[in-house]
């Protein structure tokens, strides 16, 4: 058994086990400050649910949580190490699947799609809620797996299948749609350029439109149906609840934003994911891209005009698929948990510069210089990105930490304290203490990635903030709805905390007004 694994393992390409290994290690050197280390921001201190499921369209959500408490007999964790491995291996085999579909051969290619896979800085905001990170990059795995067979099928069956899988992907996070759709439009180019069977290629290009409307269709099938079952509604977080509901006008709108972004990105948003040079870097890719394009258009011109034009048709709907969560869902709704396929532009430029090659053997040679360079700055810049956000997450994390604790302190100390009276905390959420960093470590302020945003007084005025406070301090009291306090007389004429007098024993209650 042991010997006829090993001949199994012998046999896989290289190319996927490069693919594979420089997953891992450029993973570690990235997000290692993630899987080694606990941050819990926003979300991850209510680690025990999953959050928001088939309320926010993510039905399949709720069933992997389900099926994982029912497979370890325990309750739901946020676990760095095992959380985190497993996703860097989910993003691993999602880049095996794109480079054989998209046929890339060069083995340092293929290590950079894996690794610019795993430390684009959307990879490292998903690390922030470590709690879900897991199932979110198996949706990742689902929908380019479904890619592949939509794109690949040779019997009707792999068609269904991948629609299938497609479906579940949407079921867990809908934001890897675009990325879904862009792997999908770059078979279709690639396709064009092997082959000059007109008929064959309008065929493909039909099936895989036909396989996209069929996912959503059965998405949202299954998604009322979970919300019949529940007896539940979308609810109105991120727009979720308009989803299908816009008018023409609106979705041209929307469009239009949609290749705007992708030609000229918002640098002061907080879903950008071109920061400092790496904005330099993607123009100039952008650049050669485009003029590649041009080349294999008139190349593709003298053999057949038709598939040409298929060709050129097919590359001008990338900046939509790229941007296709803008189509989805505002501007204004936009996170970078949810822009992961802005990645996209850098792995068709891959490809284009893998199926491009010059009969003057100096073109290609500086192409191929050029795009190593790109490549390693890319892959250097966005981990020191991601580190950097890492660093931050550490200062405000420590401050929130320090800042619970010399609150549990002065709760502690107050006058006629008794260790079995409840807590009622007024103003919640409305902590204003000058005292601490008003705003982002000033060495890294330029940092603006959820949840790594965050500095300590967020932290603290955070709806989890409870959560994080008994985590991190063990300061576990019995808690008192504050309307019955906030009326007193007494509690209004408290200061705000951390001045003297807003921590107070009334009515055998420890008053903390905020």
């Amino acid at each position: 058994m042991c010997y006829d694994v090993i001949n199994w393992l012998k046999k896989i390409d290289v190319r996927y086990k490069i693919t594979i290994i420089s997953a891992f290690v450029i993973g570690v050197f990235s997000q290692g400050m993630g899987l080694f280390n606990k941050f819990s921001a926003h979300d991850d201190p209510m680690n025990y649910w999953v959050g928001a499921t088939y309320t926010s369209g993510r039905w399949m959500l709720d069933i992997l949580e389900v099926l994982e408490r029912k497979f370890y007999g325990d309750s739901h964790y946020s676990l760095p190490v095992f959380n985190g491995l497993i996703s860097i291996l989910f993003i691993a085999v999602s880049a095996c699947f794109i480079i054989k579909l998209l046929d890339i051969n060069n083995k340092f290619l293929c290590m950079f799609i894996s690794g610019i896979m795993v430390c684009f800085p959307v990879i490292t905001s998903i690390f922030g809620y470590m709690f879900t990170l897991h199932f979110y990059m198996l949706a990742l795995l689902l929908g380019v797996t479904g890619a592949y067979f939509i794109c690949t099928f040779k019997k009707w069956y792999f068609w269904i299948l991948g629609v299938i899988l497609v479906t579940l992907s949407v079921g867990i996070y809908q934001a890897f749609i675009p990325v879904t759709v862009s792997v999908i439009l770059f078979y279709l180019i690639n396709h064009v350029m092997k082959y000059d069977d007109v008929k064959l290629n309008i065929k493909k290009i039909l099936f895989s439109i036909s396989a996209c409307i069929s996912f959503m269709i059965l998405y949202f099938g299954v998604n009322k149906l979970y919300l019949l079952l529940k007896d539940a509604a979308l609810s109105d977080y991120k727009s979720i609840d308009t989803m299908g509901k816009l008018t023409f006008g609106e979705i041209l709108f929307r469009i239009i934003d949609a290749y705007k972004e992708f030609f000229v990105p918002t640098s002061y948003e907080n879903y950008y994911m071109y920061p400092g040079t790496v904005l330099y870097i993607y123009v100039c890719i952008l650049t050669i891209t485009i003029i590649l394009c041009v080349v294999n258009y008139l190349r593709l011109s003298k053999k057949n005009k038709i598939n040409a034009i298929i060709f050129m048709v097919l590359v001008t709907v990338i900046p939509l698929s790229v941007n296709f969560i803008f189509v989805m869902t505002g501007r204004e709704e936009v996170h970078s948990l949810m822009v992961y396929s802005q990645l996209m532009p850098f792995i068709f430029f891959v490809w284009i510069v893998e199926h491009t090659l010059f009969d003057k053997k100096i073109l290609t040679k500086t192409l191929s210089c050029v795009t190593v360079f790109f490549m390693i700055a890319l892959i250097l810049m966005y981990c020191r990105v991601d580190n950097k956000c890492y660093l931050q997450a550490t200062y405000a994390q420590q401050e929130a930490i320090s800042y619970c604790n010399t609150l549990v302190t002065q709760i502690k100390s107050a006058e006629g304290y008794k260790d079995e009276l409840p807590v009622a905390f007024i103003n919640a959420g409305k902590l204003n203490d000058l005292s601490l960093q008003p705003g982002y470590n000033t060495a890294l302020g330029e940092i603006d990635y959820f949840p790594y945003n965050m500095n300590a007084t967020q932290y603290i005025n955070d709806y989890s903030w409870l959560a994080f406070m008994r985590q991190w301090t063990g300061y576990t009291p019995r808690i008192v709805d504050e309307s019955s306090f906030t009326e007193l007389k007494e509690v209004k004429d408290m200061p705000s905390y951390p001045d003297d007098g807003s921590i107070k024993i009334i009515n055998d209650t420890v008053v903390v007004k905020f």
